[in-house]
């Protein structure tokens, strides 16, 4: 299967008998099941397929289209030991948020956000399930929901598909590698974009990346992470900010 560049608007169309095939099942099992909880008078399993297929078509991992009476139980799709719930929103203005309820049990790993217009998609960005647990809440006129909106994506360099898993920008190698260590970093939201495609002539890249060192950030509520090695930014650390002396 060709694999969308995740940069790119997906064409969902050529799929569209399959998606509302297997929308229309899930619909119908739904019935007698209290298996979500309906955000929006749109036919959510509709628009969370589509979701999936966008995230499919970047990525080349399977959708589950088996029924389950009682959901997915929180993840769609899993990548080396990694569960991911993909998100949709039919927000037509900019700042899309990726949402979710505030008292659920956060099962996933990570969770994606894609934009659904129509039969097009688009990859908005992902966030750890960390960074959800730990959001903002905001009301959108259907109650308080942890959210994360696009632009605080863009700001930890999140706006992008998810790294750990397969896509045509990134190498398997680095997958498996940002894999391991961000299993290994859980205090830490790791931030690797830029380091995969430097030039052979340009500054020595180094990885795993270490040892660390810490510096306060202007930008952001934690401190930033620097390795020592090659002097990278490598991302920010979850744990309490570095004290200052007098």
């Amino acid at each position: 299967m060709k694999l969308y560049d995740w940069r790119e608007e997906i064409d969902l169309s050529p799929y569209k008998k399959e998606i509302a095939s297997a929308a229309k099942k899930r619909e119908s099992q739904k019935k007698g099941y209290k298996t979500s909880r309906q955000w929006s008078k749109q036919a959510t399993n509709l628009t969370g397929l589509k979701g999936e297929y966008a995230f499919h078509l970047c990525t080349g991992l399977p959708v589950d289209l088996s029924l389950n009476a009682h959901g997915d139980r929180g993840a769609d799709f899993s990548y080396e030991g990694i569960l991911y719930d993909v998100k949709t929103t039919l927000f037509k203005g900019g700042d899309p948020a990726l949402l979710e309820m505030t008292d659920k049990k956060l099962v996933s790993h990570v969770y994606v956000l894609v934009k659904i217009d129509g039969w097009t998609a688009r990859i908005i960005g992902y966030a750890s399930r960390k960074q959800m647990r730990h959001s903002q809440k905001r009301d959108f006129s259907n109650g308080e929901r942890l959210s994360i909106l696009e632009s605080e994506m863009k700001e930890l360099g999140q706006d992008t598909i998810p790294p750990l898993v397969p896509s045509i920008s990134t190498d398997p190698r680095i997958a498996e590698q940002r894999s391991a260590a961000q299993k290994i970093h859980t205090d830490t939201v790791i931030t690797l974009p830029k380091c995969d495609r430097k030039k052979p002539m340009e500054k020595r890249y180094c990885f795993p990346h270490g040892p660390f060192e810490r510096r306060r950030s202007s930008t952001s509520q934690w401190d930033a992470i620097y390795c020592k090695e090659c002097g990278r930014f490598y991302g920010y650390s979850r744990e309490p900010q570095l004290i200052e002396d007098d």
